[in-house]
């Protein structure tokens, strides 16, 4: 169940709207781009597209059927394929 969309305006760091948790909380907020689309020259990069944050996830309950449902709250139909990178990964390595 998707808890919280934001849009990409108004999310810097320190700004009202960005929740807080605890050190020990299980929950954490997910930076989604989408419509966007990748390219390979001169650099891999995914260009343009929106932005989205969503609030609340949950770490104990995230799974695919969760992220099919924030993508159909973002308007795509189920069973979409998905791409990720941890913020200490390195994007045009692969």
């Amino acid at each position: 169940m998707v808890r919280s969309i934001r849009k990409e305006k108004g999310n810097q760091v320190g700004s009202s709207d960005v929740p807080y948790y605890g050190h020990d909380s299980s929950l954490f907020s997910m930076e989604v781009h989408h419509s966007g689309q990748f390219t390979e020259s001169p650099t891999k990069a995914y260009v343009g597209g929106k932005i989205n944050y969503i609030d609340d996830c949950d770490c104990e309950l995230m799974s695919l059927i969760e992220m099919d449902d924030i993508a159909n709250s973002l308007g795509y139909a189920p069973y979409i394929g998905f791409y990720y990178k941890l913020p200490s990964w390195i994007w045009t390595k692969g």
